[in-house]
């Protein structure tokens, strides 16, 4: 068995919109494959690290990076964690 995690490529949107799916059990995920690869190209704001198993994608994180007046320093949010149960 063979894992990994990775940066994200805009070539895992099709198994991304599974896994949200799995996610989040709501109607209202996004099911466009070609709105999902723009959204990973183009947002810098936000960034998805997916771990696979033997080449298939098991789980996600989405990180977003944010100015707070709180902090001198950029922070990082996790906004989205998903890991299919088996693993």
């Amino acid at each position: 068995m063979r894992k990994l995690i990775r940066k994200v490529n805009v070539s895992d949107a099709s198994q991304l919109i599974e896994l949200n799916k799995l996610s989040n059990k709501a109607s209202h995920v996004v099911d466009d494959v070609e709105h999902v690869q723009k959204s990973l190209s183009n947002d810098t704001a936000k960034t998805v690290y997916v771990t696979e198993v033997d080449g298939e994608l098991i789980g996600f994180v989405t990180a977003q990076i944010t100015n707070s007046f709180c902090y001198v320093r950029p922070t990082v949010e996790l906004t989205e964690i998903y890991m299919e149960e088996d693993f």
